[in-house]
């Protein structure tokens, strides 16, 4: 990129004729304001800086605003087809007719829409990973054949839900054996993972529970 020789220059203008100046100055492609609160000659002495950090930072943060709804947007625009882009082409804006548009399009209530609409869009997709997440948790129970609520709400019997290690079942089924009132069922096999439900009389529960652990077992709470 080659290296633009800049000129140095003072301009001073009156008050009134200050925003029409920087908005003519802005039609040029190249130039740079220097911050007069870092000078305290006299020869400036009785006028009024031009606070240009401050309005730079309002344009910076209103540039940002523009960036990320244009980007959200576009994710929105139904694009043409090569043949009628090229047949169409590019608009062209004068710089004056933009400027114009700019001025009558309330940027600020756009903004704020759009923020309030991509705020819930976004809510409602985190809810809806959160029910992705809790469908692939329930995915290896799904051949229990009876309601989680139905399940959870044995008054005279204890019911575990939980997996073991698939090289473990074996040994689990020769404990079991010893336990008078207990039952386990497989209900379903991932990888090296076997779910299973086991239940037991009240009085028995905690012996199954312990024999369980020791093999393994990781007690799952079915939610739904």
């Amino acid at each position: 990129m080659a290296i633009v020789k800049m000129s140095k220059f003072n301009l001073f203008s009156f008050d009134y004729d200050r925003a029409k100046l920087l908005k003519n100055l802005q039609k040029f492609e190249y130039v740079h304001f220097n911050d007069l609160q870092e000078n305290d000659s006299e020869e400036y002495q009785g006028l009024d800086k031009v606070k240009v950090v401050d309005e730079l930072s309002e344009i910076n943060e209103d540039f940002a605003k523009a960036k990320w709804a244009i980007n959200t947007l576009n994710a929105y625009v139904e694009k043409p087809g090569t043949i009628t882009a090229l047949k169409e082409g590019q608009k062209e804006y004068t710089f004056e007719t933009l400027n114009k548009m700019a001025e009558s399009f309330d940027f600020e209530s756009h903004y704020n829409s759009l923020k309030d609409v991509s705020d819930r869009l976004n809510s409602k997709e985190q809810d809806l990973q959160k029910l992705e997440g809790m469908i692939d948790e329930l995915k290896p129970w799904k051949k229990l054949d009876i309601t989680i609520s139905d399940f959870n709400g044995f008054d005279k019997v204890v019911a575990v839900s939980g997996t073991i290690p698939s090289k473990n079942m074996e040994l689990v089924k020769e404990k079991i054996q010893s336990l008078t009132s207990s039952y386990i069922e497989t209900i379903s096999s991932v990888d090296n993972t076997v779910y299973i439900v086991a239940l037991s009389t009240k009085d028995e529960a905690d012996e199954l529970v312990d024999t369980l652990r020791k093999l393994g077992f990781a007690q799952v709470t079915l939610k739904g």
